[in-house]
């Protein structure tokens, strides 16, 4: 049996903009810092005086590539401000919303918001690949937009919304100073080579032994290596070792992996394994300095230096998860900590069921699609809705079912997302009700030793 890795990124940021795509797929070596851009064709454009667009019928204006997608909800609730930014400098600018998602998909959740009286006159391009997406940021990920100025040249990448304003625009249009600093340098990611055969930094992998903290491995935070990915082996017929790197993550980060668990999955006679962490919410810390242990990652690019860490383990096992026990005690020696489960009084939302309705799916079909304005639930379980729920209504806190249904259901409706009220109208109607309430939870305490 083969034995793959899975490499997640568990930074994620905030993604970006509807346009449909197409160019020639050399023309992204092209799109750098500083340099002209080329002319790239939009074949499906929607909320637009024509079916398809290219950047040079936006020449001599500030055009804005804004990447996002329906199940991103800062995406869409930077919307407004986008439309309002464009309608107040007029023809001087153009920005365009720009997603990977099948149109249908895209052209519901806008249907949607016109429900709700919401209608933008930005123009969406939708792509169904993504290369574009390597456009917006060199790592791949969505949570960006890329500036050209009025001649056609690439200004940089902006991460989020925040910096698309009218400060930033005005000095732009205007041939007037401005922060530079908003854009990220070009090629700043990835520079390192890695070579996943061997430990990290023996031989120089990645690194020299500068980098080192202790043996098994922990080091501070290397420059060109992806803030957060984390690689997973089991043993195999090869070898008996395992291994668990997690790379430039902060404290946070490596204690949810270490309490966490470890899902296989076989294909073709590949075994791909994936770390399933604890949520944020479930760690509790009672440190005298917390910022050091989870800093604000608005501002990572500014604290990773000193935040930021490296960890590895290799050692002889049956299955990767035996290696979190020693991942745990090892972090807690390195960082001066002592971390246990505890049972923790806990403010919840809790969905419960206070009436029987007929919610019950007998379809064979399974669909599963939410947005800010709605949510879409056939022949799936219970846990699909909290799910939907929770990243709406309590991110970052804890969301039960109590409701004891244990076969799938059929859920859809049109309400705003993020409004408890609003949802909680339409959720009566199945009989269920979100609610308020304390609940002992099972959270994992960082203390400090004494």
């Amino acid at each position: 049996m083969k034995i793959h890795i899975a490499i997640l990124i568990t930074f994620i940021v905030h993604s970006v903009v509807f346009v449909a795509f197409s160019f020639k797929p050399d023309s992204l070596a092209l799109l750098i810092n500083g340099k002209s851009t080329p002319d790239i064709i939009f074949p499906n454009v929607i909320n637009f005086q024509r079916n398809s667009a290219s950047l040079s019928d936006f020449k001599g204006k500030l055009v804005i590539l804004y990447s996002w997608t329906t199940y991103c909800a800062p995406c869409i609730e930077s919307f407004p401000k986008l439309d309002r930014i464009q309608r107040e400098f007029g023809d001087k600018i153009q920005i365009i919303l720009v997603g990977y998602e099948p149109e249908e998909k895209i052209l519901r959740l806008f249907e949607r918001m016109k429900m709700l009286g919401k209608d933008y006159i930005l123009p969406n391009a939708i792509v169904d690949n993504t290369t574009f997406r390597k456009l917006l940021n060199e790592d791949g990920s969505l949570g960006g937009s890329i500036w050209i100025d009025k001649n056609g040249i690439v200004l940089g990448r902006v991460k989020g919304s925040d910096n698309i304003n009218e400060q930033n625009i005005n000095s732009i249009i205007n041939g007037q100073s401005y922060d530079a600093s908003i854009f990220e340098i070009q090629n700043s990611r990835y520079l390192a080579s890695i070579d996943n055969s061997i430990p990290l930094l023996i031989n120089s992998n990645a690194g020299d032994n500068r980098y080192f903290k202790s043996h098994s491995i922990v080091t501070s935070y290397i420059p060109g290596l992806a803030d957060g990915g984390v690689r997973i082996e089991g043993p195999g017929e090869s070898s008996a070792y395992g291994k668990i790197r997690v790379l430039n993550s902060y404290v946070v980060s490596l204690y949810s992996i270490a309490y966490g668990s470890v899902s296989s999955t076989e294909i073709q006679s590949e075994t791909i394994y994936r770390p399933q962490g604890l949520s944020s919410m479930d760690i509790e810390f009672e440190v005298s300095n917390e910022t050091f242990f989870r800093p604000n990652l608005n501002l990572w690019d500014s604290l990773k230096q000193n935040y930021g860490y490296c960890y590895e383990i290799v050692a002889p096992c049956k299955n990767p998860e035996e290696l979190l026990l020693s991942m745990r005690s090892d972090l807690d020696k390195f960082f001066g900590l002592r971390s246990q489960m505890e049972k923790r009084e806990t403010e919840c939302l809790v969905l419960v069921k206070f009436r029987d309705t007929d919610m019950e799916s007998f379809s064979e079909t399974k669909i599963f699609e939410k947005d800010n304005f709605g949510i879409v639930i056939t022949n799936q379980p219970v846990s699909v809705l909290i799910s939907a729920l929770r990243y709406y209504l309590s991110p970052g806190k804890a969301f039960l079912d109590e409701t004891g249904i244990n076969h799938n259901i059929d859920i859809n409706f049109v309400a705003e997302m993020n409004d408890l009220d609003a949802v909680n109208e339409k959720l009566k109607e199945y009989g269920l009700v979100v609610i308020k309430a304390k609940r002992y939870l099972d959270k994992l305490v960082i203390r400090e030793k004494i």
